[in-house]
Formats: C-alpha cells, sequence, structure tokens
C-alpha cells in the first residue's frame, strides 16, 4: 500500500499562533492510526527561522496509510474538519501534488467535492 505525500498549512497571520496551531494540528493527525504526520519548514521558505526558532512557514506533512487516495482524503479532510470545529476561524491549506484546497467551516456536503478536487488527476 503506497503512501501518498499530503502538505497541511495552517492559515493565520501571526507566527507565533501559527506555529502553535500547527503542531497541535500535527498531534492530532499523528493521533490516528493510518496517518503519520511530521512537521516541516516549506521546502519554499527561504527566510531564516525567526528569534527563538519559529519559523511563520511551518506546515504538517502527512502520510496516510490507506488504499486509495480518496479514503486518504476522507480520513485527513474529517480530522482537519473536527479540529478546526474547535475554534471559529481557523483555516487550513490542503495540498496533494497540484492539487489544494482551502478549509474552512466545511459542511459535510462540501467534503465530497473536496475529495473529488483533490483526488482527480484531471481537475484544475
Amino acid at each position: 500500500m503506497a503512501e501518498t505525500r499530503w502538505e497541511i498549512r495552517v492559515l493565520v497571520q501571526d507566527t507565533l499562533q501559527a506555529e502553535r496551531l500547527t503542531r497541535e494540528l500535527r498531534a492530532t493527525l499523528d493521533g490516528l492510526e493510518q496517518v503519520d504526520a511530521t512537521l516541516e519548514v516549506d521546502s519554499g521558505d527561504q527566510a531564516p527561522l525567526h528569534k527563538g526558532g519559529v519559523s511563520s512557514h511551518l506546515l504538517v506533512v502527512a502520510g496516510v496509510a490507506v488504499p486509495t487516495a480518496q479514503a486518504a482524503a476522507r480520513v485527513l479532510i474529517t480530522a482537519i474538519r473536527e479540529w478546526s470545529a474547535v475554534q471559529r476561524n481557523r483555516r487550513v491549506e490542503l495540498r496533494r501534488g497540484d492539487h489544494a484546497v482551502h478549509l474552512e467551516g466545511i459542511s459535510e456536503e462540501t467534503v465530497e467535492l473536496l475529495i473529488d478536487r483533490l483526488t482527480d488527476p484531471g481537475s484544475q
């Protein structure tokens, strides 16, 4: 069973809050049986770490050990949706390859559309 790399960014302006929320989200995802989540500094970020070692471009990289990309997307989107429900206005970008979606206040109906967008090779 192949693992697909998923990048997840918490989208907030405040650097310290972004780091705190990113670490919290990583812990939430890593607690799931099928998910291996780690923290990375965005490879596109050439800015040095700020005083105290805080980077404004910290992201979670998740590997999901399930048979299909659709199943992986469902696991991640459901977990992120539950994590986001704790506090209003939590925004997250979920990216797989060239496909990305922004998650904020996701309804159950929207989940299927997001999964299709992330996993359909022909989608834009």
